[in-house]
Parts: C-alpha cells; structure tokens; sequence
C-alpha cells in the first residue's frame, strides 16, 4: 500500500530556503567590514602592527634555509654555453 503525502507550495519552499547555499558578499561589502573591524581595533588601542619584525624575520629565515648550500653555481658561464653547443643547440 504507497502513502502519497501533498505539501503545499509555500511549505516546499519554506523547506527547500535551508538548503539553499549562503549568499557570497560582495567583495566590496567585504573590504568595508574589514576596514570597520580595523579602525576599531586601531581606536581601542590595539596595535596590531606590533608582530610585523618577528613576521619578517621569521620568513628571512625561513628563505635562508632555503636556499641554504645552493649559494655557489652548478657551472660557469662559458661552461654553460660549451655544453649547450655540445648538445646540438
């Protein structure tokens, strides 16, 4: 035996708003919130800008390491040009 249930249309759609995805903001609205949120912070006395050096110095190390031992070249220059003539090019 099959059950048939009838919902009106404003209940359906009532139901189908929560599955609906979240409206983007606009970039704009967003960059606005952003500034509204800083110059509150900034009128309260908060300096955020306070952990700017320990940033900067904690990426220079970070690129140091990085390129740490590839400081001197593979091969010079005429060496690089001998061998590309070598290779045909």
């Amino acid at each position: 035996m099959t059950q048939v249930v009838t919902v009106s249309a404003n209940t359906a759609a009532y139901a189908m708003e929560a599955l609906k995805p979240a409206q983007r903001v606009a970039r704009k609205q967003y960059v606005q919130e952003a500034v509204r949120t800083f110059e509150a912070t900034a009128n309260e006395g908060v300096d955020e800008t306070d952990s700017i050096p320990d940033v900067i110095r904690t990426a220079s190390a970070e690129l140091s390491m990085m390129n740490f031992g590839d400081n001197q070249p593979q091969a010079s220059v005429q060496e690089a040009i001998d061998a590309y003539r070598r290779a045909g090019g």
